[in-house]
């Protein structure tokens, strides 16, 4: 299982050392290496949209935020209303 921090937007291993904002995922998702290409990391929610399901609801207020970062408005992401957001 890899992990992914919310906290740096990264997948393992995570650059802050905390543990509070993080959440496992399975070894065949392949998540891009960070946020600063936004274009990728949208490709990537389109194209593996199970990601979203692997977020605990403790971490989706955290999750919003990042999709608010790389700009990912007005579309759910695997039919959760709670994926989709406004600008």
């Amino acid at each position: 299982m890899k992990t992914y921090c919310l906290r740096c937007e990264v997948q393992s291993p995570c650059k802050c050392g905390l543990t509070d904002k993080m959440f496992k995922y399975s070894d065949k998702i392949r998540t891009p290496r960070g946020t600063s290409n936004k274009v990728v990391f949208r490709k990537f929610l389109d194209d593996c949209p199970a990601f979203v399901n692997l977020i605990p609801e403790s971490l989706q207020e955290d999750f919003l935020h990042l999709l608010r970062k790389i700009k990912y408005f007005n579309k759910s992401i695997n039919g959760r209303d709670w994926t989709n957001i406004t600008k």
